[in-house]
């Protein structure tokens, strides 16, 4: 019997090929966003989940209070880790994690790089493969670990074990021994480096006493014994936070507690201070669920109205089939196996397309792995099992039972009624259509952000300038004498810490309570360099001496969270935990976007810094010589400084960043909603012919007496219209909350929402709508009338 299902279900299939190939490319891309998805789900998921360890590892964080706002912080003194590690019964390891900049020469080859520190017990906490060398690297003090990535670019075919590398941190240099080699970071990983050194060489190359309290590194990690209840720590938790705060009068912590390791790339962005990667942003975590599921409701809802729109085709099959005896439940097997046969081809057309969907959407995000494999994965075929069968119900259970209910006595009478008068095909088509406007509006709304971005105020100057790095500050004072002649270089200005490439934080003193604050410490001519505008008082003098040790600026923004109406001559105290140092105000500039749009404007004071205190020079060039002082900065650079890496950035590469990210988002909005109008139009296209067939009689009877075609259109058509006035109001509720939610989930400066994208997305749907309708009016209007009248009867 159920050969008989089948075969009857290709044969039906076969009749109606063109509208169930629709159907299968419909839901076999519907399954293909749904396997993106799962993979991007599972991607982040996996964070972390290769280490053996990972249900006993800690991260000790900390959280202040100011101004009723509680921040959370990862920075810890450096004595606190060998004090748990010491005297807390139940650890059995602990880490110190810090991270530093500069740079590895072995031979000819010098580059930069990002060093992290670590204990000697790092790679017993955390299971990265060490695949050539010691298994315990760090217990030697001169070894240095590099990933098989560096390995390559500094030894070559060389082995690596045993070779020095010199390593360079401002002016410290180490000889250090390659002890190990380890595998090349995971991108699900949220400890992310290529190099480790032992933790205690931070006091050779940054000074830093490793047993001090009142220094910080920037995670402690503690690793328990199995069993240990972590509600043990407890305690001594608030013990160490008393030291703290003993310690470091003006860091004052409220509270210190453990972080389960699992939950720390989730929460690292807002976490003070980590060192730690980032797991997937919330949005690119749940957009391409959210997409995914509305897309296959799309292709079900359409499933459903052709479905029915074209069991017109099939009364007289389902009447003599039922006077012949075979009773509903037989019917609806059939009809739920015709619609499993449809599902399980859509599949196999979703996988395919997912081959091709699934390299695409990883290659868009850097952060991103994911890939296909049907033979590592067997989590994908339970997905795909679960997925078939959602579907097939989805999308065929209600026209099963909808179709099998027909009643063979008012089919052979010609009184059948059929989906015309059905108010849920209505209900489906303006979900559809409101869908279909949803993703519109959203790609509307990310080409005008895209323009907001490319065109938004940051508040100083970011074009034709280079950016040079120094890890020795006279060394930027050599480089500024020797380039700032060139013909094409306008201007040079020196700073300690670059517009977007991070900032200090400093305790200060203000209106009699502590607080921190967002410290740039710049060269006396770097303010006018950049374009920054003052708003009140003036700029550094480098000539005024007070200037160079008593004088500060700060941004409108410090005024508003202060609550200063004039900045002006104010006075607040830079606290260290020595003394306390006052400074007058002298002037309030605009607000500086200093991270561009990822993140709110935000109080900053501007110090100044003697020239031997630059870590950064930033060049001005004149228009259109890009190409050229770059070669001669880099020219000049081997000349002065042949044994060091040559650090630098183009000015407006960045911010470059933004763009790119809402371009990609705008590429992936871009397909949604192109696969979703093909679908709506789809499901409007059958319900269209079903509303014909239905009506057939009447229009061949309206036509004889001489009804226009625009007449017969606007019969046809009326009920659509108010369907998709609907879907319009739906869409553009939906789509200004959903699509306020999604950009500012991810940037903090955005183009604002009007009414442009969800009218446009109407005015698109509705011509395309009202073009579907009049080809399928065309081919009726041009009917001969007789025929439909016949073929009712």
């Amino acid at each position: 019997m159920f050969k008989s299902y089948l075969l009857t279900g290709f044969r039906n299939l076969y009749r109606n090929r063109l509208y169930a190939l629709l159907n299968i490319l419909g839901l076999g891309t519907a399954i293909a966003l749904c396997v993106v998805a799962y993979l991007n789900y599972e991607f982040s998921q996996s964070f972390d989940q290769f280490h053996e360890n990972l249900e006993d590892i800690y991260v000790i964080n900390t959280y202040k209070v100011q101004h009723d706002v509680r921040r959370e912080w990862s920075l810890l003194p450096m004595a606190v880790g060998p004090t748990l590690g010491s005297e807390v019964p139940g650890i059995r390891h602990f880490t110190r994690l810090s991270r530093t900049g500069g740079s590895l020469n072995y031979g000819d080859k010098i580059f930069h790089e990002r060093i992290l520190y670590a204990d000697t017990t790092f790679f017993s906490m955390f299971s990265f493969d060490i695949i050539a060398g010691d298994k315990d690297p760090l217990k030697s003090q001169k070894n240095i670990v590099i990933s098989e990535e560096l390995a390559i670019k500094y030894f070559g075919d060389e082995s690596p074990i045993g070779k020095t590398l010199l390593v360079r941190v401002e002016d410290a240099t180490e000889a250090m021994t390659v002890g190990a080699v380890m595998d090349n970071p995971k991108s699900n990983s949220s400890i992310w480096t290529h190099v480790v050194i032992p933790f205690d060489n931070i006091q050779k190359l940054n000074g830093l006493d490793p047993q001090s309290w009142q220094r910080f590194t920037r995670a402690t990690v503690v690793q328990l014994e199995p069993g240990v209840p972590i509600s043990s720590l407890t305690p001594h938790l608030k013990r160490i936070q008393d030291l703290h705060n003993e310690a470091n009068p003006n860091w004052q912590i409220a509270g210190i507690y453990p972080t389960p390791f699992v939950q720390v790339s989730r929460i690292t962005t807002e976490l003070g201070g980590s060192p730690f990667n980032e797991n997937l942003h919330p949005a690119a975590l749940i957009s391409p669920s959210v997409i995914a599921f509305l897309v296959l409701l799309l292709a079900c809802f359409n499933f459903i109205n052709t479905s029915i729109a074209f069991s017109a085709r099939r009364l007289k099959e389902i009447g003599v089939r039922k006077v012949c005896g075979s009773n509903r439940g037989r019917l609806i097997l059939q009809f739920l196996t015709e619609n499993l046969i449809l599902c399980a081809i859509a599949l196999v057309v979703g996988i395919c397309l997912a081959i091709i969907l699934v390299p695409a959407y990883d290659a868009l995000w850097e952060e991103l792995t994911i890939s296909l494999s049907f033979t590592e994965d067997l989590g994908l075929w339970v997905f795909f099992a679960i997925l078939l069968a959602a579907t097939a119900i989805l999308a065929g259970a209600y026209p099963a039972f909808y179709i099998s209910s027909f009643q063979p006595t008012a089919i052979f009478r010609g009184n059948q009624k059929f989906g015309g008068t059905n108010p849920l095909i209505r209900v489906l088509l303006i979900f559809q259509f409101a869908l279909a406007m949803l993703a519109i509006i959203f790609v509307i709304a990310m080409n005008q952000n895209s323009d907001f971005i490319a065109s938004l105020d940051y508040g100083f100057d970011r074009d034709n300038r280079i950016i040079v790095g120094f890890d020795e500050p006279s060394d930027a004072l050599i480089f500024q004498e020797r380039v700032a002649n060139h013909p094409d270089i306008v201007g040079t200005a020196g700073t300690h810490e670059e517009f977007g490439y991070g900032w200090a934080t400093t305790n200060v003193e203000i209106n009699g309570e502590y607080d921190q604050v967002t410290l740039y410490r710049v060269g006396p001519e770097y303010l006018d360099f950049m374009g920054v505008e003052m708003i009140e008082g003036r700029t550094f003098d480098k000539e005024r001496s007070a200037d160079n040790t008593e004088s500060v600026i700060v941004t409108e923004n410090f005024l508003k969270k202060y609550g200063w109406n004039s900045g002006v001559d104010k006075e607040l105290f830079f606290s260290s935990s020595k003394e306390r140092i006052p400074y007058n105000v002298i002037g309030v500039t605009k607000d500086v976007l200093v991270s561009g749009v990822w993140s709110a404007t935000r109080p900053i004071i501007f110090r100044p810094i003697k020239g031997d205190g630059f870590h950064w020079l930033s060049v001005r060039y004149k228009e259109n010589t890009a190409e050229t002082v770059s070669t001669y900065l880099a020219s000049e650079w081997q000349n002065l400084f042949p044994d060091q890496p040559y650090l630098f950035d183009h000015g407006e590469d960045q911010y470059a960043e933004a763009i790119k990210v809402n371009d990609t988002i705008l590429l992936l909005c871009n397909f949604v909603a192109v696969v979703s109008l093909l679908i709506a139009f789809m499901g409007l296209f059958a319900l269209v012919s079903l509303n014909v067939v239905r009506r057939s009689r009447e229009i061949g009877i309206r036509k004889i007496l001489g009804a226009s075609f625009s007449h017969i259109s606007y019969l046809l058509s009326k009920e659509f219209l108010l369907l998709l006035f609907a879907a319009a109001i739906l869409s553009s509720i939906a789509g200004y909350f959903q699509t306020h939610l999604l950009i500012s989930s991810i940037w903090e400066q955005y183009a604002p929402l009007g009414i442009t994208p969800s009218f446009s997305a109407a005015l698109i749907v509705t011509l395309g709508a009202l073009l579907t309708v009049s080809i399928k009016v065309f081919r009726v209007s041009t009917a001969n009338p007789v025929n439909a009248i016949r073929s009712v009867e």
